[in-house]
This record gives C-alpha cells, sequence and structure tokens, in this order.
C-alpha cells in the first residue's frame, strides 16, 4: 500500500514537471532574430512637448493598409536626444529590434 502510494506520488509528480515544461516551452518564443528598421520620424508633440521624438515604420511581415509599427520615446524628452534624432534630416532612423516567432514563423512580439 505504502509502495503503490509512493509510485502514485513519483507519477503525480513527473507530469507536473512534464507538463511545466511543455507549458513553458509553449510561451517561449521558438527563435529570435534582429531586425533593423529605417523608421521615418517625428519632433515635437501638444502633450509631451517639443523634445518629444516619434518613429514609425510600415509593418514587414503584413501589407495591409494603416499596419505600422511605432514607438514613441514619452520617458525621454532630452534636448540632446531630440537633437541627434534630429541630424537625419530627411533620412530614416536605422533602428534595431529583437523579433520573436513562434514555431509557425509568425512574430509573437519584439524589444
Amino acid at each position: 500500500m505504502i509502495r503503490q502510494l509512493f509510485l502514485l506520488i513519483v507519477a503525480i509528480a513527473a507530469l507536473v514537471i512534464v507538463g511545466s515544461y511543455i507549458l513553458f516551452r509553449r510561451m517561449m518564443p521558438f527563435r529570435t532574430k534582429s531586425v533593423v528598421l529605417e523608421m521615418s520620424w517625428k519632433r515635437g508633440d501638444n502633450h509631451y512637448g517639443p523634445n518629444f521624438i516619434s518613429l514609425e515604420s510600415p509593418c514587414l511581415s503584413n501589407s495591409q493598409p494603416g499596419c505600422f509599427c511605432s514607438v514613441g520615446f514619452r520617458v525621454t524628452t532630452s534636448k540632446d536626444f531630440a537633437d541627434y534624432i534630429s541630424t537625419f534630416g530627411n533620412s530614416k532612423v536605422p533602428v534595431k529590434y529583437a523579433v520573436d516567432y513562434d514555431r509557425n514563423r509568425q512574430v509573437v512580439g519584439a524589444s
């Protein structure tokens, strides 16, 4: 009886470990790739002030109209940073992202 109970506990523990591993693997990206986006930029915002910088680029994986990738630098509104971005003039700003893909090669996130 004690041996059967012990084996049942070991089997349950093994199932919990295997299940946790499978869940963890599904939550983790399958592959991460570095991608450089050439992003257009805009300086100034009525709410965040004259040194606010926003960057924007069309979606790489979705060609539907209106789909775009954007980032706004709300935390840093330093004049030095805004002046640096302004040195790009009419050129686009190269921004490097780490893009996470799932097993089906679909984008699941970027940072």
